[in-house]
């Protein structure tokens, strides 16, 4: 079972090349299947009303990328104090 993101372009129904086009961005998480030989695609979620820093860390969460949060990664081994930064 395969996850992807389709990212698809949704251009207005006004036909004038007068009018100014709008461009909407839908981002879809989207699954693949088989039934027999058939390849089926499932519209798992619509993403789009979320912020684009968290569609971002879900497509690296499916791509397999490890998140880590700096503060378990490192440790403060010695902290300076404002004077100490000035010199």
């Amino acid at each position: 079972m395969g996850h992807k993101f389709a990212q698809r372009s949704r251009h207005s129904s006004h036909h004038s090349p007068y009018l100014w086009r709008e461009t909407y961005c839908i981002y879809l998480l989207r699954r693949t299947y088989r039934e027999g030989c058939k390849v089926k695609n499932e519209t798992v979620s619509t993403l789009s009303h979320l912020p684009e820093p968290m569609i971002d860390l879900i497509r690296r969460t499916l791509c397999g990328e490890t998140l880590v949060n700096p503060a378990e990664q490192f440790e403060i081994a010695r902290a300076r104090t404002e004077m100490q930064r000035r010199c």
